[in-house]
């Protein structure tokens, strides 16, 4: 699975996050936007920015998991 995101600084103040989370959901549902996600296999899911905060969290603990798990260690 991959997944994409926006991503902003962590002093982004929270209106201008929530302008630009309200720009992709509304941008995400238009028929052209539909089309190319569905033209190369996306699920579009859109979440608020608190919940996409959690998700990297889990993520990030997940694969922090495995690598510890396995040794993994960059060259």
């Amino acid at each position: 699975m991959t997944w994409f995101g926006l991503i902003a600084p962590s002093s982004t103040p929270r209106g201008i996050i929530n302008k630009l989370a309200d720009a992709w959901k509304t941008g995400a549902a238009t028929a052209p936007a539909l089309t190319t996600f569905e033209g190369i296999g996306a699920d579009i899911k859109v979440s608020t920015p608190q919940q996409f905060a959690e998700f990297i969290r889990a993520e990030n603990a997940r694969w922090g998991r495995l690598i510890q798990k396995l040794g993994i260690q960059l060259d």
